[in-house]
């Protein structure tokens, strides 16, 4: 499962799920986010992975059923869920239909007309991960231009625009908000 001391790697320019979902645990492990902020981030991700059906689990009711894998087994992860849910331990699986999978099997998200959003916040969560090492961010940027956007400097030019518009309307209301 995840290695919560390890550092992200600033020369992986793909928008990988589980490479930001480690790095985010990390930063929760490390106190830099409060637990509300993990738990968020946890089930924006998890919601991710249910989506793409291309991932096996580790843990499936049928090889309990078989007694292809100990039911105490089953039993460690059903407890560390409960502990999660009462907020006292991290998790990195999640359960789909019984069966359970690992947070951490590589996801390459790319962009294409039905995720915009979702990729939007990925896209911000990963730039988040270079403020601690800029030197890396040009190359960042210019991959994602090559491979999300078609070499269109233009239409990256516009998605920029528009988080960029989200971060500030967000700004507005919360202060108008805040006001009543």
């Amino acid at each position: 499962m995840a290695n919560f001391n390890s550092e992200p790697e600033y020369r992986y320019f793909e928008i990988n799920v589980s490479e930001i979902w480690e790095s985010e645990i990390k930063n929760y492990a490390n106190q830099k986010n409060s637990f509300e902020y993990y738990r968020s981030i946890y089930i924006f991700c998890r919601e991710l992975f249910l989506a793409n059906n291309s991932i096996k689990p580790f843990i499936t009711l049928k090889e309990i059923d078989t007694g292809e894998t100990d039911l105490k087994y089953l039993n460690i992860y059903r407890d560390k869920l409960s502990k999660w849910e009462n907020e006292k331990e991290l998790i990195d699986f999640y359960v789909k239909k019984g069966d359970f999978y690992d947070m951490n099997t590589e996801f390459i998200f790319d962009l294409n007309n039905n995720n915009k959003s979702e990729f939007a916040k990925l896209f911000v969560l990963k730039l988040n991960q270079y403020k601690d090492s800029i030197f890396y961010l040009n190359d960042f940027l210019e991959f994602q231009v090559n491979k999300n956007f078609n070499g269109s400097i233009l239409e990256f030019q516009k998605f920029k625009l528009i988080i960029n518009s989200q971060f500030i309307l967000d700004e507005i209301i919360d202060t108008e908000l805040n006001k009543f």
